[in-house]
């Protein structure tokens, strides 16, 4: 055998002992750390910022490491606190919220104003109940070990700062055929007590269903919702065939402020979806909404009193979408709004309007020629005028989901490649992505994996990484697949001329 096929042959071996010793790090991509890892499904975990001056989030998740419990019996509430360099500060795996008898799930966490979180969650342990618990910068439990009983209500959808030390909290009761149907909220102040009466403030209880809800609160604790209504939708009328968006306000004492059940805010035929919510810095708010019939974004302003600010039924702001990404939205800080809208199969592209509804910018931010669609796009500001903006990507070939991510500065622009920053490629679904700011101008994404081999078809765990702004933020595992490459053909070069000068 010749010396330059024995060194080829050599240098093969070299390169797939490499591949073999790192399969994890050379086939795919992700920078991932571990809020939790134990057997058994952690998932429906939420995300959100600490607003304190160290920076930093909260991470909650209902967890069950029962791998026989097929029923879902016996799930609890865990926490996390990631600091603002990416760190895990509390124990392995979390923290327990509340491991009372029954199961927990759903959770929702917003920030306590001071360093801490309210997490709130649906409870089985005697019924169809919400309970709230609070807890400070060390994860220390402040209100009953078991958590405060906020409402006997069935379908939580929210929690949110009332920018009071408090939370404003939402949910929907159900029909007899087990659909959302009327719309409730409460508010819980600092001590854990609940404000609006035992029973709620009714935000909606018109005939048929509102499936669906949005809502922020504003700086004086006045909340404002949308939702998906079905009222008008006639007999004949498929589900998706005919739905409304309404709208609500509601003060900080509890009491509503605009018209019974709702301001119609769209009432056109056809199905209109997934309301998304943000402040127009004027005591009013924004709504950005799908049309399901037109294949449309529109968008509404509503003022303090409820009066409509754009065009009867809204003002169209893309006049062709795409409706698989899911539109996300947020306020630019200036009277606008941050909307991003899938425009092609497989791209995602940035709306910036103005509070008079004016276009300032749109600018694609996402394109991919390997044909994969991107799914449940997430935002958060970036500090600077711009978003970091995360999603999943559905790959057809697999149908497997990654987790990718783009930013864009103060004029749209993508600061990374078109394509985006691959964030996990793992093989199994990659899902459930969350991101929030953390508080440093980066942000933190976290999502959940589902592990589908045949060995643990029933393991999901929750991971999380830190964006930072430059193109160093993310890790390519890839890069030992390449210096195999470059290996080799060194070697190769090598070996000729050694071969060429004998």
């Amino acid at each position: 055998m010749k010396t330059y096929t024995k060194v080829v042959i050599f240098a093969s071996f070299l390169a797939s002992l490499i591949l073999v010793i790192s399969p994890n790090i050379t086939a795919f991509t992700c920078n991932k750390k571990t809020v939790c890892n134990e057997d058994g499904f952690q998932f429906e975990h939420r995300i959100c910022s600490s607003e304190d001056e160290e920076g930093g989030a909260f991470i909650v998740w209902s967890g069950n490491n029962n791998l026989s419990d097929m029923y879902f019996s016996e799930y609890k509430i865990y926490a996390q606190k990631i600091d603002s360099n990416g760190k895990a500060l509390w124990k392995s795996n979390g923290i327990a919220v509340c491991i009372e008898s029954g199961s927990q799930r759903y959770p929702q966490v917003c920030n306590d104003g001071e360093g801490g979180a309210i997490i709130v969650w649906s409870d089985y342990r005697t019924g169809s109940d919400i309970y709230a618990q609070r807890i400070d910068a060390d994860g220390n439990l402040l209100w009953n070990v078991s958590g405060n009983h906020v409402s006997s209500g069935y379908l939580l959808f929210q929690a949110k700062s009332d920018n009071l030390g408090g939370a404003i909290i939402s949910w929907s009761e159900l029909d007899p055929i087990y659909f959302p149907n009327d719309l409730f909220a409460q508010r819980i102040d600092s001590n854990g007590t609940i404000k609006w009466g035992n029973n709620g403030v009714v935000i909606c209880n018109a005939t048929e269903s509102q499936p669906v809800l949005d809502f922020f609160c504003d700086e004086d604790g006045n909340s404002f919702f949308s939702w998906i209504d079905y009222r008008n939708t006639l007999d004949s009328d498929t589900l998706w065939d005919n739905s409304d968006i309404f709208a609500q306000k509601v003060d900080i004492y509890g009491n509503v402020q605009w018209l019974l059940n709702g301001t119609a805010v769209c009432t056109l035929n056809g199905p209109q979806w997934l309301p998304r919510v943000c402040t127009d810095e004027a005591g009013g708010m924004i709504i950005n909404w799908i049309d399901g019939e037109r294949y449309q974004c529109f968008g509404q302003r509503l003022n303090s009193t409820g009066e409509i600010q754009w065009d009867a039924n809204g003002t169209v702001l893309v006049s062709s979408i795409e409706l698989a990404p899911y539109a996300a939205m947020m306020s630019d800080g200036q009277g606008g709004a941050l909307i991003t809208v899938g425009v092609s199969e497989f791209g995602l592209s940035v709306l910036r309007i103005n509070s008079s509804a004016d276009i300032i910018y749109f600018k694609e931010f996402y394109n991919n020629e390997d044909e994969i669609l991107p799914l449940w796009v997430q935002m958060c500001n970036d500090g600077e005028g711009g978003a970091f903006i995360t999603w999943t990507a559905l790959v057809p070939s697999t149908d497997e989901l990654d987790v990718i991510a783009q930013r864009i500065d103060s004029e749209g622009d993508h600061l990374w490649a078109l394509e985006g920053k691959i964030i996990c490629d793992y093989p199994g679904h990659q899902f459930n992505v969350q991101i929030c700011n953390n508080g440093v101008g980066s942000a933190i994404i976290s999502w959940e994996r589902w592990f589908t081999t045949i060995s643990s078809p029933y393991d999901t765990d929750v991971y999380y990484t830190l964006l930072g702004k430059g193109e160093d933020a993310i890790f390519f595992g890839n890069f030992y697949l390449i210096f195999t490459a470059l290996f080799i053909l060194a070697l190769i070069v090598v070996t000729k001329r050694y071969l060429h000068q004998k």
